[in-house]
Formats: C-alpha cells, sequence, structure tokens
C-alpha cells in the first residue's frame, strides 16, 4: 500500500515542478512565452498517450511489476530532463514524464479498487 502512495506523491510532485520548471527553463533556453506553455503541454501530452498503452500492460504483467516500471521511467525521465541540453530533449524527456505519471495512476486506482479495505480512496474520483 505504501508504494501506491509514495507514486501517487511523486505523481503529484511531478505536476507541481512544472511551475518552476517552465520559468527557469524559459531564462536557460531563452524561450518565448508559447514555447514555456509547450513544456506543460507535452507533460500532459504524454499522460494522454500513456493512458491507452498503459493499461493494456498493467492487466498482462501486473500491476506491482507495472508499478516498480512505472516509478523507472518516471524517475529516469525527471533525471534525464534535468540535465538536458537542448530545449527538444527537455520537451521529449517531460513527455516521457507524463506516459510515466499516467501509468502510475493506473496501477494505483487499480489495485485500490480490487481492494474492499481501501475502496473509499477511490470513490472520490468517481464523483
Amino acid at each position: 500500500m505504501y508504494r501506491h502512495v509514495l507514486s501517487q506523491v511523486v505523481d503529484a510532485m511531478e505536476i507541481m515542478v512544472l511551475s518552476i520548471l517552465a520559468p527557469e527553463a524559459r531564462c536557460d533556453y531563452g524561450l518565448e512565452p508559447y514555447q514555456e506553455s509547450l513544456i506543460t503541454t507535452v507533460v500532459f501530452g504524454g499522460m494522454f498517450l500513456g493512458a491507452g498503452l498503459w493499461g493494456k500492460f498493467l492487466d498482462k504483467y501486473g500491476r506491482k511489476t507495472g508499478l516498480f516500471i512505472v516509478c523507472v521511467v518516471v524517475s529516469v525521465t525527471s533525471l534525464a530532463s534535468a540535465f538536458a541540453p537542448t530545449y527538444m530533449l527537455l520537451l521529449l524527456f517531460r513527455c516521457a514524464v507524463g506516459f510515466g505519471i499516467s501509468g502510475s495512476s493506473q496501477a494505483c486506482f487499480g489495485h485500490w479498487e480490487q481492494s474492499v479495505k481501501y475502496c473509499w480512496l477511490c470513490s472520490f474520483w468517481d464523483i
């Protein structure tokens, strides 16, 4: 259970860091305002792309294994985006972060819904 909670905390922090990352990237890379906004957009684009693919992957390989792989994807791509030498690589890595974040949510909520004890955790999101 603690793995799922920590995974959700990390995902929330990844989304919150966008408000810090975009202005810093604007200064570091000399970006226009639309390019700054694109940093946030690609994260949600990655979430959109990953939403359908992670569901099939988690059903095939299991939620526990899938959550581990998701955490590796998010960790590696987050670290890579911290050291991205170009703006295009930053966008690519942030899109991959969004791809991983969508898998984490599916792994956690799927596990919680199957558990009678923690089913109330998912009822909020259904409203």
